[in-house]
């Protein structure tokens, strides 16, 4: 197979994987020649700048289901096993997403400023809607008199409408951050030209 220079074997899987994308079925086994303007570094660029849109849809749908979902739970007054597996991952590919834009800027593409804030103001969202689920339990905690006598004090009837108070509580406050999220996580992908 001729490399047209390349002896980077990763630049060249690049290469394929993005000729791939493109082209669809046709063969993924040509590489360009030694005069040609297409470079290994190139078109791995392309290829993250595909892979960050497509982490970014990722962020927009996980949040947005969490924000939905967690939302009509707490509306409902119910708690849902599946809110906090579908928020967690959520903000796990946020942080991923997060982590392709940084290497994205690092070798040097250059993205629009509110591009950037808004693909890191759902991080700061997060971070401030955790602490807000602690507070929210205190918050609980203080209305039902806890924080005068241990909860393991209060009988077992009490304990459970506590813990299912919190529950609802913390289920709400980082269903609002979900969704806060997702449409941030939305702007930027309209500032960046996804949508």
């Amino acid at each position: 197979m001729h490399t047209g220079g390349w002896s980077d074997t990763r630049g060249e899987r690049c290469y394929e994987i993005c000729k791939s994308i493109i082209h669809g079925n046709e063969s993924t086994t040509y590489l360009p020649p030694v005069d040609s303007t297409v470079s290994p570094t190139k078109v791995c660029g392309i290829v993250m700048v595909v892979v960050h849109a497509t982490v970014g849809t990722l962020v927009i749908t996980l949040n947005l289901a969490a924000g939905i979902w967690g939302g009509w739970y707490w509306w409902r007054g119910k708690t849902s096993p599946i809110f906090w597996p579908l928020l967690r991952s959520g903000q796990a590919v946020l942080i991923v997403q997060i982590l392709i834009g940084a290497t994205l800027i690092a070798q040097g593409h250059r993205a629009q400023d509110l591009h950037v804030l808004y693909g890191l103001l759902p991080l700061g969202v997060s971070f401030i809607g955790e602490q807000l689920r602690v507070a929210s339990t205190d918050a609980v905690l203080k209305g039902r008199g806890v924080v005068k006598q241990p909860a393991s004090e209060l009988p077992e009837v009490e304990q459970n409408a506590v813990v299912a108070a919190v529950m609802r509580r913390e289920m709400g406050v980082m269903a609002a951050t979900a969704s806060v999220v997702a449409v941030l996580a939305l702007r930027a992908a309209q500032v960046g030209g996804l949508f």
